[in-house]
């Protein structure tokens, strides 16, 4: 029995403690071993794909080839919607848009859009896991940070000394934060409110502050005011003690290889219209907060009403090597292949698209 870890492709930590055990018998499958509930169902879903569909019928893959055929007759613009993919996938998908034959665009919540606009506004104090899990001694998580980073605050307390945690669930308003704020700098404000004591008594004996945005922290139509809000009074905590904020991007491969590769930034799919004849193509897993699309490519089906089309595709950290950057954008980690797949990769399968 070979046993070995490898870095998870489904999640931006890019843990890599994941444990695989090869098969005993050539055609049986590899024994995934974690404890992380997300990382277990990708695991699953990529090594038992689900069934090729078109419509409520399940085909074959001949027949999604002849369908994909017939949908390129009328086809005009192809949308391909990403939230994080490897680096290769990503070279692949920048060639496909800067040669016109697609338009790449990230799939991301409304949180997240105004992280990027708050950022490139107002500059960011942030720092790498390492640096908050060695030397950070009280984490202030908002909003839901579980969903998209189950492991996250085991990460961030793995240090001898572990620091603090307070949790506070989104959305925080306006009025909160600036009442936060003037505590943090007027020792003599009136705190009415608990959540607003308890944080300022925890600052007030801190040397290293981290606060993580996790999504659903502020509501939609104020998200960018309170992102700006947020980050200013970050910027004052630094004057007598160490202080970031994180948000973990899902998005961190892609939008770097963009970047590097164009010297721009990408899209966010709320600003791409869907006209006529137009052919909208999803990456990956379907979220909660995504719009449904023609052609879902992944390994799980979302079902009819998320997809019309569902194709399996091979998995780069399953079923083929290549690497991608970690959620905090400082690190390029290598996945790994660890069973073999008759399925084309998802790039191939826009590229029969677009062919």
């Amino acid at each position: 029995m070979i046993e070995k870890n490898i870095v998870c492709p489904f999640c931006p930590l890019a843990c890599d403690d994941i444990q695989v055990v090869a098969p005993a018998k050539a055609g049986d499958l590899p024994v995934v071993r974690t404890e992380c509930q997300l990382a277990g169902k990708r695991f699953r879903s990529a090594l038992t794909p689900a069934q090729p569909r078109i419509a409520n019928q399940a085909v074959s893959l001949d027949e999604i080839d002849r369908h994909l055929k017939e949908l390129a007759i009328t086809t005009k613009r192809v949308i391909v919607k990403t939230v994080g993919v490897d680096l290769a996938t990503a070279r692949s998908l920048e060639q496909l848009d800067t040669s016109g034959q697609i338009a790449w665009v990230i799939d991301q919540s409304a949180l997240t859009q105004s992280w990027q606009r708050t950022s490139s506004r107002d500059g960011i104090i942030s720092a790498t896991f390492g640096d908050v899990r060695e030397h950070a001694d009280l984490l202030w998580l908002i909003g839901d940070v579980e969903s998209a980073t189950p492991r996250l605050k085991e990460l961030l307390t793995r240090n001898k000394s572990a620091p603090r945690v307070i949790e506070t669930p989104g959305p925080l308003d306006l009025d909160t934060l600036a009442k936060l704020s003037l505590a943090t700098r007027t020792p003599s404000s009136v705190r009415t409110q608990p959540m607003i004591t308890e944080l300022v008594s925890a600052i007030e004996s801190s040397k290293y502050i981290t606060v993580i945005v996790g999504d659903g922290s502020f509501a939609a139509e104020s998200a960018d005011a309170a992102l700006s809000l947020l980050v200013q009074w970050v910027w004052l905590l630094n004057e007598k003690r160490r202080a970031v904020v994180l948000h973990v991007d899902e998005a961190a491969t892609n939008r770097a290889v963009y970047r590097w590769r164009t010297n721009r930034s990408l899209s966010s799919s709320d600003h791409t219209a869907n006209n006529a004849n137009t052919l909208t193509i999803r990456v990956g897993e379907s979220i909660a907060h995504h719009s449904p699309v023609d052609i879902a490519i992944g390994t799980s089906d979302p079902g009819i009403d998320r997809a019309s089309v569902f194709i399996p595709c091979s998995v780069v950290g399953v079923h083929e090597a290549g690497v991608k950057i970690r959620g905090d954008g400082t690190v390029t980690l290598p996945l790994a292949k660890i069973i073999n797949s008759d399925l084309p990769m998802a790039f191939q399968w826009i590229e029969r698209i677009t062919a």
